[in-house]
């Protein structure tokens, strides 16, 4: 089993248990896909979810009541990857880490995809190439170009001055 973190539970609300969490997933339709989280190693079933802001709440098997629920505050929950089916196209931000990542404009190889930064807008791929610096890509149409889930090689169109031997 592979987890993945869903959320961080913010704080409770209301007088029976519910908690009010901070989704870390793409959006709140995806969160709510989710049956069972982890949190401390431990499963729970999730009895019911909604909107409410920013924020999710959910109502967890077994914790009815703001004690139990206060003993949760702070704490991540996880889910388990496997029990998720994506749509065709879509994949988790984990299975991509470490990919090659080669350019097509350089012809070459400029380094390996260390993580991806959310930002309020996009996403950012933040790629370390031989000399341990950082490049930074927009993770766009026009520069993430092809993923090959087989091969571990992302392709990326650059631009003049992204690449740091350029500046």
């Amino acid at each position: 089993m592979t987890l993945l973190e869903a959320g961080k539970i913010l704080n409770t609300h209301g007088v029976k248990g519910e908690l009010k969490i901070e989704n870390y997933c793409d959006d709140e339709i995806f969160f709510k896909k989710i049956k069972t989280v982890y949190i401390d190693s431990l499963p729970y079933n999730i009895i019911s979810k909604r909107s409410h802001k920013n924020f999710i709440l959910a109502v967890l098997e077994n914790i009815d009541t703001v004690d139990k629920a206060m003993a949760l505050k702070n704490k991540i929950m996880y889910f388990d990857k496997d029990s998720i089916k994506l749509r065709k196209g879509q994949f988790f931000i984990s299975d991509i880490i470490d990919f090659d990542v080669f350019d097509e404009r350089s012809a070459g190889l400029i380094g390996k995809l260390m993580r991806v930064d959310e930002l309020p807008h996009t996403r950012l791929y933040v790629v370390c190439n031989s000399n341990n610096v950082d490049i930074l890509i927009p993770d766009v149409p026009e520069f993430i170009k092809n993923i090959d889930f087989e091969s571990k090689v992302i392709t990326v169109s650059t631009i003049e001055g992204m690449l740091p031997d350029e500046n």
